[in-house]
């Protein structure tokens, strides 16, 4: 069930908005299936300066597995509510979080940079 109808559904809505800086080209999350989008990231409602919120969901009514990526440096990951509430925490190799998402789930993530 391959379909691009929610990435070109962005494109058209949400254009991609370029920054010009020192920091070079990349980007700083990417995930490994297309079915999951990155809906959100933003600082945590509590204002830690140490984490960020990141919201993701599945888009096509299938059971995913995926690997979130982040070129940031983050030394952990904490499954939360949507109220950003802490449920468990995940450890973060190399950049790297494997995520497994139910039909339409929404997941909210906290990440905590090193």
């Amino acid at each position: 069930m391959e379909s691009n109808l929610i990435q070109e559904s962005y494109q058209l809505n949400v254009p991609l908005r370029v920054q010009v800086g020192n920091a070079g080209c990349g980007s700083l999350f990417s995930v490994d299936a297309s079915n999951i989008i990155i809906e959100t990231v933003k600082p945590s409602e509590d204002r830690d300066t140490k984490s960020m919120v990141i919201r993701l969901y599945e888009s096509m009514g299938t059971r995913t597995k995926t690997r979130l990526h982040t070129s940031l440096p983050v030394k952990e990951m904490h499954w939360t509510d949507m109220r950003e509430q802490a449920k468990s925490t995940q450890a973060v190799i190399d950049g790297n979080i494997d995520l497994a998402f139910g039909p339409f789930e929404i997941v909210t993530l906290r990440l905590i940079k090193a």
